[in-house]
């Protein structure tokens, strides 16, 4: 019996752990409260995020369809970890993803239709080939209310090479997606990060899109960097930020700072979006501050480099933040500007933003505005609209707006 028949028969198997949703969910539940430092609050943030989900109504999610096999182990162990979703057409990239981070990785999937089957066969594809795949990253799935998950009846069966994940996600894509599948739009981007950030119970998360890629080791370093900072001055109000470059689409992804620092030098990386819109990591002050010569590139732990002292609205930075930080607003669907009202309830919280040296993520390939689907930049403009609402957040804390 070939691989991808051995997939489809174990279909059925997939369907009962959908039906041990509440259970997971209840699980996770128990086992936060008990390692949280503030048991009231973590208790409080996680039956908020559970509420946001059952009334959101649009979408069904499942947590744990596919679970690493060492979960509770490294989730024990870990003191974060990596949050992140993509759509079918993307999965391919936690396999460099596991690989790198070397840590829990709590990942949403969207499978509308018959994308179910695509997430299906490629997630059994790349646990089979990548161990740390197998054994660090727990999926989840999402999908609209009026498109269920739909298994592809008719395939080919493919040599599935386990040196080529990007290769293997195409084609699987060609064989089992339905090509009269209509593309869905507003992708439900902060839906998708909070049930990912849900089902992880490290008391800190990173929470990144699919394809911006860790650099290598960061879970190592980023829990001794936490646990150092715990004992030594502990911060509960403190929002870590990881600086995101892009990098040409044609050069290896840099495996250290000065790596990276050499391709900034080479034209061959620069600030992610800063040619498209450069508030959106500008209140970073990378350039200026961050681009400069590591003091000790072979360090086991990563440090604070500086702080941001001020606050620039639609400001976006990817951040390393304590559990009982606010969640994402789900209101905010499709892409661009989804992240601002959560930074900004940050800010308002009086986080402390902190740049981390060393530490740092990729983005494969130069983002220009050619590159844009045709209704991305209406999705844009709705969400700035959206974004209005951000007195609702001073309403919320009760500061004056």
């Amino acid at each position: 019996m070939d691989f991808l028949h051995r997939v489809f028969l174990g279909l059925t198997l997939v369907m009962l752990l959908l039906m041990a949703k509440q259970m997971t969910h209840d699980m996770i539940y128990k086992r936060r409260r008990s390692s949280s430092a503030s048991s009231a609050n973590s208790t409080q943030i996680v039956a908020q995020a559970f509420a946001n989900v059952a009334i959101s109504g649009h979408y069904f999610s499942h947590s744990f369809v596919w679970p690493a096999t060492r979960w509770e182990e490294i989730t024990r162990s870990s003191r974060v970890c990596l949050v992140t979703q993509g759509s079918v057409d993307r999965i391919f990239w936690m396999a460099r993803q596991a690989e790198n981070f070397g840590g829990p990785v709590s990942v949403a999937i969207y499978t509308p239709a018959s994308d179910y089957a695509v997430a299906t066969a490629m997630v059994s594809y790349m646990k089979r080939c990548f161990p740390a795949v197998e054994e660090y990253v727990s999926f989840h799935v999402m999908y609209p209310r009026k498109y269920p998950p739909k298994l592809s009846g008719e395939y080919d069966t493919l040599p599935l090479d386990c040196s080529d994940p990007e290769g293997v996600n195409r084609r699987l894509l060609v064989n089992l997606r339905d090509q009269n599948q209509s593309v869905i739009k507003h992708y439900p981007q902060n839906h998708m990060r909070n049930l990912a950030r849900r089902a992880c119970p490290c008391e800190n998360v990173l929470t990144v899109d699919i394809d911006m890629v860790a650099a290598p080791n960061m879970n190592r370093m980023l829990s001794s960097f936490l646990n150092t900072t715990m004992q030594s001055a502990p911060c509960k109000k403190c929002a870590y930020v990881v600086p995101l470059y892009e990098i040409q689409d044609d050069v290896q992804f840099p495996s250290n700072k000065t790596e990276l620092l050499d391709l900034i030098r080479d034209q061959k990386a620069r600030i992610f979006h800063e040619k498209v819109y450069s508030k959106n990591q500008g209140n970073g002050r990378f350039h200026e501050r961050w681009e400069v010569q590591p003091d000790n590139e072979t360090s086991k732990e990563y440090r604070v480099l500086y702080d941001i002292e001020t606050y620039e609205e639609q400001w976006e930075p990817l951040l390393v933040l304590p559990f009982n930080a606010p969640f994402f607003d789900e209101r905010f669907v499709g892409f661009g500007c989804n992240r601002y009202s959560q930074v900004y309830e940050l800010h308002l919280r009086k986080y402390k933003f902190q740049v981390l040296d060393t530490a740092f993520l990729c983005h494969r390939g130069f983002q220009t505005r050619a590159n844009y689907q045709s209704w991305r930049p209406r999705e844009i403009q709705e969400n700035l609209q959206r974004y209005r609402t951000k007195q609702e957040i001073h309403k919320k804390l009760k500061i004056k707006f």
